[in-house]
């Protein structure tokens, strides 16, 4: 049990080494930044009445 953090250390430097593991990072946020951005796309209509833009609603 003494020996715990050297072997998480050593175990996180295996995984970090890997090419995939920045790819499936970069995935993400990508993926991330894609839907928040998208929530600011468009227009907000009230009884298929254009009223605002989302982004302008978000600001308020």
């Amino acid at each position: 049990m003494n020996n715990f953090g050297v072997l998480y250390r050593y175990e996180l430097k295996k995984i970090w080494k890997r090419k995939i593991v920045y790819a499936t990072l970069a995935i993400c946020f990508i993926t991330t930044a894609i839907l928040l951005i998208g929530e600011f796309i468009g227009s907000y209509s009230i009884d298929n009445e254009k009223v605002d833009t989302k982004y302008h609603i978000f600001q308020k």
